[in-house]
């Protein structure tokens, strides 16, 4: 029996998924364990937190790029524009959120937590905020033929391609 390309990619993903979620119930334990409740509440509010700023932080770009990209499929010269934009972009946005909530740590705590003492908190925020929003990005640029992508990503990210093995 030959396995077609799109069930091979429907394997892969359902088994990468299954393997993230359990991972993130033995880490979600490990954490409650070991952080106590009120910092594993702090920690819980930090995710929602990110999830919920995200799409506005990235403009979507993860979501769009796919959908563009799949559009565009055969026409080598649309995927470069796209792939060089879509990040740029993003990282434009999620810059300007990731400044805007270290502007005001104590007051976005307070909004966030209920008080400004965990303000400390504001900043590995916006790192994950940052985090979240590049890996996404990341992610649809690197699931497209390796071929386009040398041209229309920097240097850097090339290399870390590169070095976690994705570049073919």
């Amino acid at each position: 029996m030959r396995i077609t390309p799109f069930l091979r990619d429907l394997v892969l993903t359902a088994a990468t998924s299954l393997v993230t979620v359990v991972a993130s119930l033995f880490l979600t334990r490990l954490l409650a364990v070991q952080l106590g409740p009120a910092e594993f509440g702090a920690y819980t509010i930090a995710r929602r937190v990110v999830a919920t700023i995200l799409p506005l932080s990235t403009l979507s770009t993860g979501v769009a790029l796919t959908r563009y990209l799949g559009l565009q499929a055969g026409r080598e010269g649309s995927l470069v524009g796209y792939l060089s934009g879509a990040p740029a972009l993003s990282c434009a946005a999620t810059g300007v959120v990731a400044l805007v909530l270290l502007a005001a740590p104590a007051t976005f705590s307070g909004w966030f937590f209920g008080d400004s003492s965990h303000a400390g908190l504001i900043a590995a925020t916006a790192l994950m905020v940052v985090g979240s929003g590049l890996y996404r990005v990341a992610y649809v640029c690197y699931c497209r033929p390796i071929q386009a992508v040398p041209r229309c990503l920097p240097a850097q990210t090339q290399t870390m391609m590169a070095l976690s093995g994705g570049a073919r």
